[in-house]
């Protein structure tokens, strides 16, 4: 999440603290990349230009699993991704390829929610998870997507989530968030969070919306942790926003306004002052 007042209080959120050395250090290694690029342009990590285009696909080198005791007898399994591949420590995993390998290993359900969904973003094209989610759906997996209402910014974006809903076996709905009693709140209530749940049994976690874009040429980092009961109390988030009131379900003959979020209110609509 972003760190000011509407995220923090206006916009659903969710994320994960873990107090671990190992996992700390792991994400030092991707900040330690990202700072040393803020200072010099040119900077390639070490062995990152030789094997970039083959980071997405191959098996070999992915993130190591960080067991984590709870308590006893109690284990969690942590791995971290990130993105883009060419911003990656050795060892690491990249995002989209961790997600692929949920939804492939998915057997009977997949819930997953984040602000918004594309195939096609900021010049970048790509239908990896698009394709997966697909094949989940096609082999009996109950897929769900809950996107924001801010989808519906782009024609496109409605049109491949109706796509993805035309689909046997996944459901998409569109969540909204009440406009605050108070008045109007920018870029604010909204669905923000980002996540995946497999089988209530592995969640990943992240900060990636789902579009080529985030995934290709920004930097994002996610967690996948396989605890079934820390799986199943983000199911159970997911369950409260796919049930709201003001959910509405994606069909593939509807048409959805967009609604405004910038920084001018809608008319008639006063602005929020704290």
């Amino acid at each position: 999440q972003n760190f000011d007042w509407r995220a923090l209080e206006h916009i659903h959120e969710l994320g994960t603290l873990i107090q671990d050395d190992r996992v700390a250090q792991a994400d030092g290694l991707i900040f330690d990349i990202g700072w040393r690029a803020a200072a010099d342009t040119t900077f390639v990590p070490p062995a990152t230009s030789a094997r970039t285009s083959a980071r997405e696909t191959r098996s070999e080198d992915s993130s190591p699993t960080i067991a984590i005791g709870l308590a006893p007898g109690d284990t969690a399994r942590v791995r971290l991704s990130a993105s883009p591949p060419s911003m990656l420590p050795d060892a690491m995993d990249p995002d989209r390829a961790r997600l692929v390998e949920l939804i492939d290993g998915a057997d009977h359900e997949l819930v997953a929610q984040m602000l918004s969904y594309s195939v096609r973003s900021r010049g970048e094209v790509d239908s990896t998870l698009d394709r997966a989610l697909r094949r989940a759906a096609a082999r009996g997996v109950q897929v769900r997507l809950l996107v924001s209402d801010w989808q519906a910014d782009s024609e496109e974006r409605i049109r491949t989530v109706q796509s993805l809903a035309a689909t046997s076996g996944i459901e998409v709905r569109l969540s909204v968030v009440a406009e605050h009693s108070g008045g109007y709140i920018p870029f604010a209530r909204v669905e923000h969070c980002k996540f995946l749940v497999a089988d209530s049994r592995e969640v990943w976690i992240g900060t990636s919306n789902w579009g080529p874009d985030y995934f290709a040429s920004t930097r994002n980092v996610g967690v996948t942790i396989e605890h079934s009961t820390l799986a199943g109390m983000v199911r159970r988030t997911f369950e409260k926003s796919w049930t709201a009131p003001l959910v509405r379900s994606v069909e593939p003959d509807s048409t959805y306004a967009r609604r405004i979020h910038g920084e001018e209110p809608p008319d008639g609509h006063p602005l929020y002052h704290d």
